[in-house]
């Protein structure tokens, strides 16, 4: 690509946030407001089909990037000589309600809509 079309602003990097401000929440609680977000704007917008699927379009790359974070975290578990408490079954590791999620708040202005998850975290082991 010729250098002379790309515009100045393309090369400024957005804004990263600080990591760790934003609410932790439970998977279980976060994927049950996502669906709630997803079903309000299917009623809000069944008028209105590309906010529509512009609103769907960023649910998934929300559910995508929480499932890549739990992806890793069960990487690292596995390639990483990690303590796990000997009461601990593999069942309750990979439980739903062993994950919380780090989100940032939907109203920061530097947050792009669809990258408001900051993390997935784990319970036991703490990761």
């Amino acid at each position: 690509m010729d250098p002379k079309l790309i515009s100045r602003d393309a090369l400024v990097p957005t804004p990263v946030p600080p990591v760790g401000r934003g609410t932790l929440t439970t998977l279980q609680k976060w994927i049950e407001s996502e669906f709630a977000f997803v079903r309000m704007q299917n009623q809000v917008n069944s008028s209105i089909y590309h906010q529509y699927a512009r609103r769907k379009k960023i649910s998934m790359l929300r559910r995508t990037t929480v499932a890549y974070g739990m992806a890793e975290l069960f990487r690292h578990i596995l390639e990483n000589d990690v303590s796990i408490p000997t009461t601990t079954t593999m069942e309750q590791i990979f439980s739903i309600d062993n994950f919380a999620v780090r989100v940032l708040d939907f109203t920061d202005e530097i947050v792009d809509p669809g990258w408001e998850v900051e993390g997935v975290e784990m319970d036991t082991p703490h990761l």
